[in-house]
């Protein structure tokens, strides 16, 4: 989950030198991409969850991994909102 989240940042770094609407269009296509990376990489993974607190425990990870993707998009949406506000 880590290195999915450091390439994303990576690239949106890279994103942030492009025109205001341009890169919240690509913000939302990369969150899309994360997502989607992130929903394969769990889909792949022949796990089998025998007992409650293992189920309980992948939950939590998972919870945990939506949290991390959350903060990182919330945070350069507000980034990007708070340097293109005209008052």
């Amino acid at each position: 989950m880590d290195n999915i989240l450091h390439l994303a940042e990576k690239h949106i770094q890279e994103f942030r030198k492009l025109k205001p609407c341009c890169f919240l269009e690509l913000l939302k296509r990369l969150h899309f991409e994360v997502i989607a990376e992130y929903s394969k990489r769990i889909m792949k993974k022949k796990i089998k969850l025998k007992s409650e607190q293992q189920q309980m425990a992948m939950a939590e990870k998972i919870c945990d991994d939506n949290r991390k993707i959350q903060e990182l998009f919330t945070h350069y949406v507000s980034v990007w909102i708070n340097q293109n506000v005209w008052i």
